[in-house]
């Protein structure tokens, strides 16, 4: 969700709780609808925290979860920059071939699925340079004891790219359920009308608005930070962008000049 988009929806909740409570006041009672306020204030009170530690719950899945997502694409760029300096231990053509899958595994990360994951799924470009990393090497027979570490280094990173893309992937999607949204709505929306009980024609007019719009805020704001953290990647400001694999990628392309093209130069 775009930053104006988040803005736009905590003014229409603002609007329409100012609207209720205008609308409210001149038919509540002078002194309001409660005896003793005092009581009434500490059940709001109680109601507050309730959803205060359902906020905090919902908000610690989410961070983590996108904590995990960040993690996770900077492991993926960090063993993608591993194996192709893995590839210079070999001998021969296949060392221009293995560094060339790397440098298309790179750029289809970014260019082809970092949009798809903004969607919800993954890209199958990555995953066919994901096979070819798998099984490039499966014809290459290391010779002496270097070529043997190399190789067994490479599978080793190979493994760990791998790993850290799934966990990418598994982000990529919301993780709070439905059932949980719901009642963190319904919870909000307890919270919210729970002020509306304060209602005085006797009160101050702006006294009483501002209250209303203090917590009308506090609320809606809540869940949309929720779920802006439940959502990692996108296009909105602050979500998770592949520079990590941006950075790989400069390195090895860096590294690469002057050497054969890779198969996937035009992407």
């Amino acid at each position: 969700m775009k930053v104006w988009v988040s803005f736009l929806v905590i003014a229409a909740a603002d609007v329409l709780a100012l609207a209720a409570m205008l609308a409210l006041r001149p038919r509540s009672p002078r002194g309001g609808y409660f005896s003793d306020t005092q009581r009434a204030s500490g059940a709001l009170a109680a109601t507050g925290t309730v959803f205060a530690v359902m906020v905090g719950f919902a908000f610690l899945i989410s961070f983590e979860r996108y904590d995990s997502a960040r993690n996770a694409a900077a492991d993926e760029a960090a063993a993608a920059t591993s194996l192709f300096h893995t590839a210079e231990l070999f001998r021969g053509p296949v060392v221009h071939e293995l560094q060339g899958s790397v440098a298309c595994y790179a750029r289809s990360v970014v260019n082809s699925e970092w949009p798809a994951m903004a969607e919800g799924h993954s890209s199958r470009l990555v995953d066919s340079w994901s096979t070819q990393l798998e099984t490039r090497l499966a014809h290459v027979r290391p010779r002496g004891f270097g070529q043997g570490e190399a190789e067994l280094h490479w599978f080793s990173q190979t493994d760990a790219r791998q790993k850290a893309r799934s966990r990418r992937l598994d982000e990529s999607s919301a993780g709070i359920p439905t059932t949980i949204w719901l009642l963190l709505t319904v919870a909000g929306i307890a919270v919210v009308g729970f002020v509306f009980v304060f209602a005085d024609s006797a009160e101050r007019r702006n006294a009483q608005l501002t209250m209303v719009l203090a917590v009308t805020t506090a609320v809606t704001a809540s869940l949309l930070m929720i779920g802006f953290l439940d959502l990692p990647y996108g296009n909105h400001a602050g979500s998770i962008k592949p520079s990590a694999m941006r950075a790989a990628l400069r390195t090895i392309e860096y590294e690469r000049a002057g050497r054969p093209v890779t198969p996937c130069s035009r992407m």
